[in-house]
């Protein structure tokens, strides 16, 4: 716990933030990876809050809990997880023989891509819930037996309200950053009357908010029912102006 206290005091990257934790925990459960995941609030996707894979290739390719991008998740169902997320356990005693996991092709192919055979994932509670899952694995089967399940649930509940803040603190401050940005949007407003630099500096200015590949504006016609389009903004091909097709 120490060291996932210490993991927490500096800056949040999930590809570097189990690495610490990782190292005083094979001596509890021996593995060669370790992966806590977070499940999203429609319980049909989850997201990688973080992921140490030592000297292998990451299981999971981005898709990281602290993006908050809604196209950025897995679904739970082409993984072997819906069971943990449910609140039970996992214990593969090797991915490559496993009856069930021909049933989940993507994840079996990722699994053993990255090197992985044998494997634990248990779910982490917060609020008298499940928010995620803790996960090891090892490059060699047969290594796991009910006992590292145990300490593993042990582990997933003592770091479960961590994961918890951790993620609702992420969220704040992603809020606050786009509050921030909004707030700055008025004065772009009045910086000039050109329509052009007018939706160029706001489109800078809402593209960290929220990302887009065009974006336009319309007001509401005189008679109040009908909207007049001022312009478009595309990334391909800049700033377009009225009298053309928008988004």
């Amino acid at each position: 716990m120490a060291a996932f206290g210490r993991s927490l005091q500096e800056k949040f990257d999930p590809q570097r933030f189990l690495a610490d934790f990782s190292a005083r925990a094979q001596r509890l459960v021996p593995h060669d990876r370790v992966i806590i995941s977070s499940l999203e609030d429609d319980g049909r996707t989850f997201t990688v809050f973080a992921e140490h894979a030592g000297t292998g290739p990451a299981v999971f390719q981005g898709r990281y809990t602290t993006d908050f991008d809604p196209d950025g998740r897995y679904a739970v169902d082409e993984w072997d997880l819906r069971p943990v997320f449910e609140g039970g356990v996992l214990l593969i005693d090797d991915v490559e023989r496993d009856p069930h996991m021909p049933d989940k092709p993507i994840a079996r192919a990722r699994l053993l891509e990255a090197g992985v055979r044998g494997r634990i994932a248990v779910p982490i509670y917060a609020g008298g819930r499940v928010v995620g899952l803790f996960a090891v694995s090892s490059f060699a089967p047969g290594v796991y037996t009910d006992a590292h399940v145990a300490t593993c649930r042990q582990i997933a509940d003592l770091i479960g309200p961590f994961v918890q803040g951790m993620v609702l603190f992420q969220r704040e401050h992603r809020r606050r950053a786009r509050l921030q940005a909004i707030t700055a949007l008025a004065p772009i407003l009045g910086t000039s009357l050109k329509v052009g630099d007018f939706l160029e500096r706001l489109g800078e200015a809402v593209r960290p908010v929220l990302d887009f590949d065009a974006m336009a504006i319309r007001v509401v016609n005189a008679d109040g029912h009908t909207l007049d389009l001022v312009g478009v903004l595309d990334t391909e091909e800049g700033s377009q102006y009225a009298g053309i097709a928008a988004p």
